[in-house]
């Protein structure tokens, strides 16, 4: 928390970040406040091995351009 995105979204929360994995690298999570788990998010599994890679992915290039 405390990061902003390439796009400038401040990620002040889980519910922030899941938001902006969406709009930013088209990613859908859900966050773990919703899951009385704060500060993290669920991923699906329920899809094939090459979406989720992609998934994975983009999730990795989208935390490495956070600043």
């Amino acid at each position: 928390m405390g990061k902003t995105t390439p796009a400038g979204t401040k990620l002040n929360s889980d519910d922030d970040f899941a938001m902006a994995l969406l709009s930013e690298a088209y990613v859908g999570v859900v966050q773990g406040s919703a899951f009385s788990a704060p500060g993290h998010i669920r991923i699906s599994t329920a899809t094939s091995e090459a979406v989720l890679a992609a998934a994975c992915t983009r999730i990795a290039e989208f935390v490495a351009a956070l600043r």
